[in-house]
């Protein structure tokens, strides 16, 4: 976290606008976590909230967005390993979420099939269709990720760094005075 400042100016230097690091730790493919000694704690995570929030990039409020759809995986994006595997993005596992291999079909072709979770098409998946999490009073401040639910229980549902991350910035959003918000 202290080192924040320093990325900072380098993405300055390079001429860029925007600083986006991720602090999510992805389980491994059968789902468990190398180690949770590696996960932020909810201190040190205010503290980079606020961090990024003099870049901007918390300071708006998000809005209800139980019927959006959760990312852009396999709607705008996808995942091409070395060896030609289509997955709809990396998070998701090898097994069972091979959409295609380059080798033996065009992209186009892997591109159209469809792919649903629990019935549902992912690229109409919306957060709704979490149905554990549509309830939760963290959703507005929650990054839901259907891949991580896969690799951490094997099916959709909360995912235990996700839900950490939702509460901390919870906490700080509510901190936050109007004018900090604005």
């Amino acid at each position: 976290i202290s080192d924040i400042g320093s990325l900072s100016k380098f993405k300055e230097s390079l001429g860029l606008n925007n600083l986006e690091c991720s602090y999510s730790i992805t389980p491994k493919e059968d789902g468990e976590y190398l180690s949770e000694d590696f996960s932020i704690p909810d201190d040190a995570l205010a503290e980079l909230f606020k961090i990024y929030n003099t870049e901007g990039v918390l300071s708006r409020i998000f809005p209800d967005r139980s019927d959006n759809c959760l990312c852009s995986a396999w709607m705008s994006r996808c995942y091409i390993s070395a060896y030609g595997d289509v997955r709809p993005c990396v998070v998701f596992p090898k097994k069972g979420w091979t959409i295609g291999n380059l080798r033996e079909e065009s992209l186009k072709d892997v591109w159209s099939k469809n792919i649903d979770i629990d019935g549902v098409s992912l690229r109409s998946f919306k957060i709704k269709n979490y149905p554990v999490c549509n309830q939760c009073d963290t959703l507005k401040h929650c990054t839901l990720c259907p891949g991580l639910a896969i690799l951490e229980n094997g099916c959709l549902g909360p995912v235990k760094m996700r839900c950490q991350l939702a509460r901390s910035r919870k906490t700080f959003m509510e901190s936050l005075t109007v004018k900090e918000v604005l």
